[in-house]
């Protein structure tokens, strides 16, 4: 019974990912033809997908699937992901990353990068809201409320008490995982935020 609970969750999960990219398409082909102000529906918030949040929204998804590799060898695109963002002095994936992964979904996007590698860091970063939406930059605590550990992701979307977070260092890879909406400790809009609060 357990595993088909499991399957029919996965399938929900699936069908969002399809949805959303062909609405993301959708609107590209719409800027094709200078209409930006395309509506961009999940199933609970309406938003205006601009530009720079669908570009930097695919360079997350384009990224699903990159996974540490078991044993001593090192993934290159993970590196990537620090050195890139200048943190060249990394040299393997023993360092937490998922804060190096939004670094370097930013910098491609010429997003605000953040200075260090802490998750936390990021909530100082754009401005703060109070509806998650698409794309927004979600932070959680790790282990503790009041630790200084945490992890950040983007959001995808929300399924009651539980966030969909597109990250990495997710179970050791790039992908789309759900976790507990009690661990958000904050959501940031870093798109065109002209006063960051």
């Amino acid at each position: 019974m357990a595993r088909i609970s499991l399957l029919f969750a996965l399938f929900g999960i699936y069908k969002f990912e399809c949805s959303l990219m062909k609405r993301i398409f959708r609107y590209k082909k719409n800027t094709e033809y200078g209409n930006t102000n395309f509506n961009f529906q999940n199933p609970f918030v309406e938003i205006t997908m601009t530009e720079q949040r669908t570009k930097f929204i695919l360079t997350a998804l384009a990224e699903i699937g990159v996974a540490e590799i078991p044993g001593l060898e090192v993934n290159p695109q993970i590196l990537k992901y620090f050195h890139e963002t200048g943190f060249e002095y990394i040299k393997d994936e023993t360092i937490s990353w998922c804060a190096a992964f939004v670094n370097w979904c930013c910098k491609k996007n010429s997003l605000e990068l953040a200075g260090d590698l802490m998750a936390r860091t990021r909530l100082k970063i754009g401005k703060r809201v109070l509806q998650p939406r698409i794309g927004d930059i979600v932070i959680l605590w790790r282990e503790s409320k009041d630790s200084y550990k945490g992890h950040v992701g983007i959001f995808i979307n929300q399924i009651k008490n539980n966030i969909y977070v597109l990250g990495g260092n997710q179970d050791n890879m790039v992908n789309i995982k759900s976790y507990p909406l009690f661990r958000l400790l904050g959501v940031r809009d870093i798109f065109n935020v002209p006063n960051m609060v």
